[in-house]
């Protein structure tokens, strides 16, 4: 609202962020229902095979038909935000996801080493886990076992 209103995009980077948020909004329901899924154990291979890598090929197209190095403009917006947030959980999920996906992996580097992301990374602010304790995946009830940090 306070960018159509103040100014800061134009029409066509509203849609193409909507299109962006349509996506990373869509993969973050599938991984929802398959995160807090008591059959997660269960569901878990064909999500990595098929829901995944198709909604992932999705936000490459999104990527680009985009021109640029981000979902809007040439820098980082609300939009890779949401992308980069629901592409980490399926990270963790499966590390090997973006393999395949050129466009979308050099993305996904190249946000992740952006200052503020880095410095978030490190931070205390990171949540340990990504999900709430109902979760059967990456939540306190049920761990994901992390690299240490250096």
């Amino acid at each position: 609202y306070q960018r159509r209103v103040h100014g800061g995009f134009d029409v066509s980077d509203d849609v193409q962020a909507d299109v962006a948020l349509g996506g990373a909004d869509q993969l973050r329901a599938s991984y929802n229902r398959l995160v807090y899924s008591e059959s997660f154990k269960e569901l878990k291979e064909a999500y990595i095979e098929k829901t995944l890598p198709e909604a992932l090929k999705d936000l490459e197209m999104v990527l680009s038909h985009a021109g640029k190095s981000h979902f809007v403009g040439r820098r980082v917006s609300y939009a890779d935000f949401k992308v980069w947030s629901v592409v980490d959980s399926n990270k963790r999920l499966d590390p090997d996801c973006l393999v395949g996906f050129p466009i979308l992996s050099s993305w996904y580097r190249r946000v992740s080493l952006s200052p503020r992301i880095r410095s978030y990374l490190r931070s205390k602010q990171r949540p340990q886990h990504t999900n709430g304790p109902e979760a059967f995946f990456d939540s306190p009830t049920h761990p994901l076992a992390l690299p240490q940090k250096e």
